[in-house]
């Protein structure tokens, strides 16, 4: 195994608390197989409680008793940015957290908002580069005109701090995946005393890899190779 492969694995084993075998770990080539072979590996540990289930009838009971939305109105596919309280948004949240008593995603930007920083940001330090060559190749000035770049990625991250107050964007946005984000960053503590259903762990499982490889999660179907497919050496 190279040596992504090794980081992925012993990743599996620190969030699910199991160890996994060098003849096992050989023979998972696959997105599913991983999926089937840690579900089994935990299987003999599980119930059939539904912890994305719990989850939900706890978000909705919140929205519905601090915000007063209608809780015939919230199901899987609702955006949860139209369901909690606009107003104050970065306080609520924080109230959300503790009286879940679990980790919440951070809140972010909006997406029109982070894709002009994103063109903001590539246009400074690609501007800045273009510069350089210019400047260094045909005017002959020093070769340290190379750190212009270097300069606009710093202050892309000052603007990025700037926008910080901004930062009011529920992520994931649906229901659904909000909920398996929920369990992919509190799995210790939630299954602590409950217990997840197949789905809830393929869920944690394609979150590890989104954040150990760099993939984007449409990528992770079952008959995916991690060598040949996701870039896993």
């Amino acid at each position: 195994m190279g040596l992504d492969s090794v980081e992925l694995v012993m990743e599996f084993e620190k969030k699910f608390g199991i160890e996994i075998p060098d003849a096992d770990a050989e023979k998972l080539t696959t997105v599913g197989l991983v999926h089937e072979y840690i579900y089994n590996r935990i299987l003999s540990t599980k119930s059939n409680h539904c912890l994305s289930q719990y989850l939900f009838y706890k978000i909705r009971r919140y929205c519905s008793d601090n915000f007063g939305v209608s809780k015939s109105t919230i199901n899987v596919k609702s955006n949860i940015n139209e369901k909690f309280q606009k107003q104050n948004r970065k306080v609520e949240y924080k109230k959300f957290s503790e009286a879940m008593a679990i980790t919440v995603p951070e809140l972010t930007l909006s997406n029109k908002t982070k894709k002009l920083l994103k063109i903001i940001g590539s246009s400074l330090i690609l501007g800045s580069l273009i510069v350089a060559f210019l400047l260094t190749s045909f005017f002959s000035y020093s070769k340290w005109f190379y750190m212009l770049p270097v300069a606009g990625i710093i202050l892309t991250i000052l603007i990025s701090q700037l926008l910080n107050p901004y930062r009011t964007t529920i992520n994931p946005m649906l229901v659904k995946d909000y909920i398996y984000k929920l369990i992919s960053l509190n799995y210790a503590q939630l299954t602590e005393n409950n217990h997840l259903s197949k789905q809830e762990i393929i869920s944690v499982i394609n979150q590890v890899i989104v954040d150990k490889i760099g993939v984007e999660m449409e990528e992770l179907t079952p008959e995916k190779s991690f060598t040949d497919d996701l870039g896993v050496d």
